[in-house]
Order: C-alpha cells, then structure tokens, then sequence
C-alpha cells in the first residue's frame, strides 16, 4: 500500500487487522485507487494511479494506492475501501463490455466485480477506469443488486491510456476541488470532453426511481463551461450589443450633432 497525503494516525487503522472497520469520517475527500495492469505495463511504471494521485494531492485529495494482481487482492481492496475512510473507488484495469482482466490474466465479468464490490461501494462513487467502463451493463446490475454506489463513471468505449489519466485529472478537479462547489456531473464530464473528448458516462442512483439516471456530455453543458469559463467576456459581448441595440432604437427619430444635441426628426417613408 502507498498512502499519498496520510498521516502515521491514519495509515494505523489499516496495518492493525482488529480496528480495521473502525469508521471514521475524513476531514476532505478520500480516493482509493485500485490498479490492476499487465505485468509489462506494472514494469515499465506506465501507469495511471501515479498521475492521478499526483493530481488528487494538488486539489487536496487524500489518496491510497492498492495493487490488485488477482481477484483475492480485488477483495482486500473492497474490503480497504469499506473501512469507511474513503468517498471514491478508482479501478484502474483493462475492460471491454462484458468483464474486465486483471494483471494476472483473470477475467472477471461485471456480475462477479458487482458481486465482489458488494456492500463496499453502498453510497459512494465508483470510477471504472477502463475500456467500456462507462457501458450500461454495470448500472443495471447495481441496480438489480442490494448495494447501488451512488455513482458510477467510467468511459463508453475504448480509449487511448493518455486520454483517460488527462481525463480523470479534469473530472476530479471538477467534482472534488476544495476550493469551489462542484460540479453537476453533465457539466463534469462535458469538461472531459471538451478537454481530451473522451467520452465518460456517469450514472447517478435515484432512490426514488429506484434506478440510475445517466448523464453523457452534452451541447447544453459544454456551454455552461464556456459560459463560466469566459464568464466577464461573454458579459461585456451580451452587454455591448444591448447597448447598441439601445443606440439604434433611440436613433430612431434623433439625430445627434458632433456636440452631442439631439435633433428631432420626422420619419418619411
């Protein structure tokens, strides 16, 4: 384990087995990040958990790091995260729609993932980093399950290892930023989109529907970041032309001389 942000206070309710459960509610957000890649790729270090840690700790983020080699190692990261210290579960793994693999060769389908998740991701957010991590198979089954995460994120399809550790950069920074409120998920993927288009898909559970509600990166949203990214420009343009559009209708019927007297004029047709 790799604690990132930790104090020796913390890290002591994982290394001592009995108060291992113990709750405890964290002071700003927590992510654990549970990596599961090809020997190679584990080699060469080219992997996203180190980027996306390096990221959570800019924005204030407490961030552990769990390697996941198997599927025993999978559970002992559920049952990590189910301590209660954490508010987001990042798995980082090969995927496509129907299973993701694991970095000793097992494929684990998403029923037996949901399954081994259980009770764990109950109530939090639960990011599928992965090749069609973001497919619709994932909700259902949380949603036909006794456990929903509150939300579940993950890209649509495929998509290139660059695109997705700038992608999670942009979505953390957009849903757990300390220093602002944040953001509404179609406006945080949108981000994504605008900044890398990839396409992330968050489902959101519904109590009251009892079912997710999907939300995709979309025109409307894409406009909001605009919007409040250029915020005094946009302002001053809508301003601008209200003004004149003020000026040309007060025009009509006055004349102003260079000394800045207005003449009244009759129209004539």
């Amino acid at each position: 384990l790799v604690w990132v942000g930790w104090g020796s206070k913390q890290m002591s309710q994982f290394t001592n087995p009995q108060i291992c459960h113990t709750p405890h509610v964290a002071r700003r957000p927590a992510v654990l990040i549970i990596e599961s890649l090809k020997p190679r790729e584990m080699a060469k270090e080219w992997t996203e958990a180190r980027a996306t840690a390096d990221v959570l700790k800019t924005l204030g983020v407490d961030s552990l790091y769990h390697q996941a080699r198997g599927q025993e190692d999978l559970r002992t990261g559920a049952r990590i995260f189910a301590s209660g210290q954490f508010d987001v579960l990042h798995l980082a793994c090969h995927g496509c729609d129907t299973a993701i693999q694991l970095t000793d060769g097992t494929m684990m389908n998403w029923n037996e993932l949901a399954t081994d998740l259980g009770h764990a991701v109950q109530g939090k957010q639960l990011v599928l980093s992965a090749c069609h991590g973001g497919c619709a198979n994932v909700p259902k089954l949380f949603a036909a399950s006794q456990y929903q995460p509150r939300a579940i994120i993950g890209p649509s399809c495929e998509i290139h290892w660059a695109d997705l550790v700038v992608a999670w950069q942009v979505y953390y920074k957009s849903v757990l930023s300390t220093t602002r409120q944040p953001d509404h998920p179609c406006v945080a993927v949108s981000r994504v989109k605008m900044a890398t288009d990839a396409d992330l898909i968050c489902y959101q559970w519904k109590q009251e529907k009892g079912d997710y509600e999907v939300f995709k990166p979309s025109y409307g949203c894409a406009w909001e970041v605009i919007y409040r990214s250029f915020k005094a420009e946009i302002d001053a343009m809508q301003a601008s032309i209200d003004n004149n559009s003020t000026g040309s209708q007060q025009g009509d019927g006055a004349i102003t001389d260079t000394e800045g007297n207005q003449n009244n004029v009759s129209k004539t047709t």
